[in-house]
C-alpha cells in the first residue's frame, strides 16, 4: 500500500513508545545467508500512581504482535509469547492486558487469557507469585 507519510508517522511514533515499551523480534535465517523478521510483538509498560495505602505497581499491555503466516503454526506466536511472559515476571507485573483481534483471539485463549470487559483481554498465566524474589530490570 502506497503511503507517503507512513516512514515520518512511523519514526515520530517509533522515537515516542521506545522508551515505554520493550520489543522482540522473531527471526529465520543463519550469519552466512542474512536474518529475516517473522514475527515480533512488544510489551507497553503502564506504571499505576501509588495512593495512600497502596504502593503503585506494574502492568503491561501487549501490542502488535504479528507473525507470517507461514509460521504461525510452527511456534513462532507461543515463543513470543513465553518471551513476554517471562519479561513480565521479571518486571514484577501485576497482570498482561491485551485486545486481540477475532483470528488471534483463539490463539490467546489457548494460551490461558480470557476475556475481560469490552474488547480487552487479560491472561489468566501466573505472572507474579507470592513470594517470588525480585529480579534484575530487562532491557528495554
Amino acid at each position: 500500500m502506497e503511503d507517503p507519510g507512513f516512514e515520518a508517522a512511523f519514526a515520530q511514533w517509533w522515537r515516542v513508545e521506545l522508551p515505554r515499551r520493550t520489543f522482540w523480534l522473531a527471526e529465520v535465517g543463519s550469519p552466512r545467508s542474512g536474518y529475516t523478521a517473522v514475527g515480533s510483538i512488544n510489551v507497553l509498560e503502564i506504571v499505576h500512581m501509588p495512593r495512600p495505602g497502596a504502593r503503585g505497581g506494574r502492568i503491561g499491555h501487549v501490542g502488535n504482535a504479528f507473525v507470517l503466516a507461514s509460521f504461525a503454526d510452527r511456534g513462532v506466536p507461543a515463543a513470543l509469547l513465553d518471551a513476554v511472559v517471562e519479561h513480565a515476571r521479571t518486571r514484577r507485573y501485576r497482570r498482561l492486558l491485551l485486545a486481540p483481534t477475532a483470528g488471534s483471539a483463539p490463539f490467546y485463549r489457548r494460551a490461558g487469557s480470557c476475556p475481560r470487559g469490552t474488547g480487552s483481554w487479560c491472561s489468566n498465566r501466573t505472572i507474579v507469585g507470592r513470594g517470588e524474589p525480585r529480579a534484575a530490570q530487562a532491557a528495554h
